[in-house]
């Protein structure tokens, strides 16, 4: 929440900023694996400016030093010791309120952490033995739980969003919209009880009275659910916002998510007013200030930046943040979404952040500290891949892992080799129908001179 509050109104051009930002690009090498994480700094320091988040940005970069530069202590110097703990719990938080619209800044946090731990494992790699050798093993062993833990926390929101995506429209053209029948859509899972249920005017599916928060004597005359109520926003705002003319121009993702973003704001809005609530009211701030930036990185990528156009949507952001100007608005878009809508937002958009965009490169990560010379950093990298792919075990089908993982069945080090069976194992356990391709690997390690991998082995089969 202190964060939250570091937070200022947007009031600069991005003109100036998206310039320099597409000058600095052409200049920019390629540079080393060990500063992956610190190629989009200039751009995201500028876009943080610009956004009116840079004292927030400033503050987590502070924070997330100072408590790693703590638990990376040897020994007991410096409470290493106490300060290790508090950073699992602190992740611990951050990820549980990482989906509650109330608490944006926790993903700011997360990305922070994230980019500052890979960069310490990787500096920690045999690619460079001397700062290795500095670095306190379990602080080592600490960093990599934490990196396996973030980006498996990442691997399941996105495969969250996958599996609970809105229906939303494709193109500005509204067409003809013929529901084939109607059934029972309701978001509970339940089928249909002996209860009260609602009548979807639109596409006719039908909802349970309880979960949508509407009794008999409170309906409405006319009753939109929360995928319809997005459609009909979507295209409404499409004709607004949209650049030049023509109902048939393609809608994309980055168009629906200005929507969404738009009624979570609404819906903050209304919650800070109605219930006087500092908190809400931050967190709206934060929202906003969050949605300049990324329409500031937008400028200056050439694919998916939609059909919005996005000088007319940044000015329409920031002239929300005042309340005098915010009823205004509140009032062209007053419809609001069930519990379970704004979660569905909320998924949606986090899928869509910083952070979640940066897992390619957290699990890229981890996969070249497999390969790393010093057995005790490849067991801890394959423990940390085992938190992601329990989470979303499709991961196993990529090339880039099925390759790094078979290659630690061969490893010189048992404990490697043990772990990597035991990755295999619990991944072959969750999708049987895919352990074709490790069968054969899996039986070469039956006759394994080490003990403890034998016995992995025998516990699969």
């Amino acid at each position: 929440l202190s964060i939250q509050t570091c937070v200022t109104m947007p009031f600069q051009s991005d003109e100036d900023i998206t310039e320099e930002g597409n000058a600095d690009g052409g200049a920019e090498g390629s540079g080393s694996d060990s500063n992956q994480f610190d190629g989009e700094e200039n751009k995201n320091s500028k876009a943080n400016d610009t956004s009116g988040l840079d004292a927030c940005a400033a503050v987590c970069n502070q924070f997330t030093s100072q408590m790693l530069q703590r638990c990376s202590r040897k020994g007991e110097e410096g409470g290493a010791s106490e300060f290790r703990p508090i950073l699992h719990n602190l992740i611990d938080d951050l990820l549980f309120v990482r989906q509650l619209p109330e608490y944006p800044s926790a993903e700011m946090i997360l990305f922070y952490l994230s980019q500052r731990l890979g960069h310490d494992l990787l500096r920690a790699s045999s690619m460079s033995k001397s700062s290795a050798q500095q670095m306190e093993a379990t602080y080592l062993a600490t960093a990599m739980d934490a990196l396996g833990k973030i980006t498996s926390a990442v691997a399941s929101g996105l495969l969250l969003n996958r599996e609970s995506r809105f229906q939303l429209p494709e193109s500005m053209s509204p067409g003809q919209f013929d529901p084939k029948e109607e059934v029972n859509r309701c978001f509970c899972g339940r089928g249909n009880l002996d209860t009260f249920m609602l009548d979807c005017d639109r596409c006719h599916s039908w909802y349970h009275g309880s979960c949508v928060g509407i009794t008999k004597d409170t309906v409405p005359e006319v009753w939109l659910c929360d995928d319809c109520i997005l459609q009909t926003v979507i295209l409404e705002q499409a004709k607004v916002f949209a650049r030049g003319n023509g109902n048939s121009r393609p809608l994309t993702t980055s168009d629906h998510n200005h929507v969404l973003r738009q009624l979570l704001l609404s819906h903050l809005s209304k919650k800070s007013h109605t219930f006087l609530s500092p908190q809400a009211e931050r967190a709206r701030e934060f929202w906003i200030a969050t949605w300049v930036k990324e329409l500031t990185l937008s400028k200056n990528i050439s694919n998916d930046v939609g059909t919005f156009d996005l000088r007319l949507v940044r000015s329409h952001v920031i002239a929300q943040w005042p309340y005098s100007r915010l009823q205004e608005h509140r009032n062209s878009l007053s419809k609001y979404l069930s519990t379970d809508g704004y979660q569905r937002i909320m998924t949606c958009l986090v899928a869509s952040t910083e952070l979640s965009q940066n897992f390619p490169r957290l699990l890229g990560v981890l996969l070249r500290l497999v390969g790393d010379g010093m057995a005790s950093i490849r067991k801890l990298s394959l423990k940390a891949i085992l938190q992601v792919v329990n989470v979303d075990p499709a991961l196993m089908a990529q090339p880039s892992v099925r390759k790094e993982v078979s290659r630690c069945f061969h490893d010189e080090a048992i404990s490697v080799r043990e772990a990597a069976v035991s990755l295999v194992g619990d991944y072959v356990l969750q999708t049987p129908n895919l352990a074709t391709a490790f069968h054969a690997t899996l039986l070469e390690r039956i006759l394994d001179r080490g003990v403890s991998v034998r016995k992995r082995i025998v516990k699969i089969f």
